[in-house]
């Protein structure tokens, strides 16, 4: 028996790790915040050094608070009133100026995509 080598297998692993690779030097070095999150619930899965900067907080910090938590508290409402739609199905991404409230209290504002 003469096995060949699943070279486009192994073609197709190359190419998504170096997708992989891009993705994650774009999400860490871009200038702009850029947070993923989980849908479901308040959790913060990965946030960049941009995003925060922009709320006042470290890494580790930013990954313990749910979004809720860093969210100006005028600007939660109208944030899980766009989220139910998504989740819905009723548009596929919504933009706001959304507020973060910083730890000193300072309130910082800035246009937020979802």
């Amino acid at each position: 028996m003469l096995l060949k080598p699943d070279f486009a297998a192994a073609t197709d692993r190359a190419v998504l790790a170096e997708a992989a690779a891009r993705f994650r030097a774009i999400f860490r070095f871009a200038p702009v915040g850029i947070v993923l999150a989980d849908l479901g619930s308040e959790a913060i899965i990965e946030a960049n050094d941009a995003y925060c900067a922009i709320v006042g907080r470290s890494h580790d910090e930013v990954m313990r608070h749910g979004w809720k938590n860093l969210t100006h508290p005028e600007d939660v409402g109208l944030s899980v009133t766009n989220l139910d739609r998504l989740r819905r199905g009723e548009q596929d991404a919504y933009r706001m100026n959304k507020r973060y409230l910083r730890p000193d209290g300072e309130v910082v504002s800035g246009p937020s995509s979802t």
